[in-house]
């Protein structure tokens, strides 16, 4: 599919009523906490060739959510993907993975990997919060992938994975620090970054949306329809370098 336009143009406030800015992460959730520490638990267990084993563990919940609530997923390393359903319960498939000397030390890993829940009818958090204690021998990963209602918000951060969403009309607040951020066929407004990977953003709302890019050392992407009058902000390279960005198709 072919798009009209491409927009480049510095961020600015919303006019309306709502406001994209007010609604992103909070200092709490540090992506650069994240990073740190998912890098000292590589530097501490070596190369995959070092930890030749491995066993995945699945984990499955259900949710029941507001129409107009709000899901968060605070991850280390996996990647994160979410599509819209309809309905009002959210499904969440975890795939807990761990690596070890051998795979039945894998095994009891994958099985202690811990995944947080902070749980109200119009919020849900998950935080992968890894292999409990001091670890030594031994790296984790969970990959998500989430079934959400297409009215609820959606945040999602994570230090080591790719993020991947679709078909959402709520707010969205996407952060990686390694790995690309892609958003298709988006309804509402969306602020969207990734440290070292590409992103790419596809809005499909008739109406005006604010919509932010930030890719520090990769691509941005942004494409919409004729009809799109939103704001768009749009960042690539650090230093504060602005830089065309390119159509999908």
């Amino acid at each position: 599919m072919a798009y009209d336009r491409v927009m480049t143009r510095r961020p600015h406030a919303s006019r309306g009523a709502w406001s994209l800015r007010a609604w992103l992460p909070s200092s709490r959730f540090s992506l650069s906490a994240l990073a740190l520490s998912s890098a000292l638990v590589a530097a501490g267990c070596g190369s995959a060739s070092d930890l030749p084993g491995t066993a995945t563990n699945p984990w499955t919940h259900r949710y029941p959510l507001t129409p107009d609530g709000e899901f968060q997923v605070v991850a280390a390393n996996g990647r994160v993907e979410v599509e819209a359903v309809d309905g009002t319960d959210v499904d969440v498939q975890a795939e807990r993975t761990a690596r070890a000397k051998t795979n039945d030390q894998a095994a009891l890993f994958a099985e202690r990997i811990r995944i947080a829940e902070d749980v109200a009818p119009d919020r849900v958090v998950l935080r992968d919060e890894g292999i409990p204690g001091v670890v030594v021998g031994a790296e984790s990963t969970v990959h998500f992938h989430v079934r959400l209602p297409a009215s609820a918000h959606l945040r999602v951060y994570t230090a080591n994975g790719d993020i991947t969403v679709s078909g959402l009309h709520g707010a969205v607040a996407l952060s990686t620090a390694n790995g690309e951020v892609k958003a298709t066929g988006m309804a509402g407004a969306i602020d969207a970054r990734s440290t070292n990977g590409a992103v790419t953003i596809d809005v499909a709302a008739p109406d005006g949306v604010p919509v932010h890019l930030a890719a520090g050392l990769g691509a941005g992407f942004f494409a919409a329809g004729p009809a799109f009058g939103g704001r768009v902000g749009i960042l690539i390279g650090h230093g504060g370098r602005r830089q065309p960005a390119h159509e999908v198709t």
